[in-house]
């Protein structure tokens, strides 16, 4: 059986650090962590009333804004945007990290 995720700690604005990925795994760090240069990284800001703010590269890697909603039951957080629904396992999170797998 596993462990429920506290809320509180999923809220925050989260940035994808490609480089930490392992596998079927992603990570996301906070947007005050020191990333190296990129062409573009995904962000996901989730905030406590269930709101998110979605960006991903563009074509020419400026972010690409999409508002939508998200929601987190036991260890899956799904993500509403226009472009879709996405739903991750929650691996693990703490204040500094957090690590998805996607859900089949």
């Amino acid at each position: 059986m596993s462990e429920a995720i506290e809320r509180k700690l999923m809220c925050r604005h989260w940035i994808h650090s490609h480089e930490e990925d392992e596998g079927s795994l992603r990570v996301y760090r906070p947007a005050t962590h020191k990333f190296p240069p990129s062409r573009g990284r995904e962000e996901l800001d989730l905030q406590p009333a269930g709101e998110v703010g979605g960006k991903h590269p563009g074509p020419d890697d400026r972010g690409v804004q999409q508002d939508g909603a998200w929601a987190l039951e036991d260890r899956t957080l799904a993500v509403d945007l226009p472009a879709g629904t996405r739903s991750w396992f929650v691996v693990e999170v703490t204040p500094d990290k957090l690590v998805l797998r996607r859900n089949k």
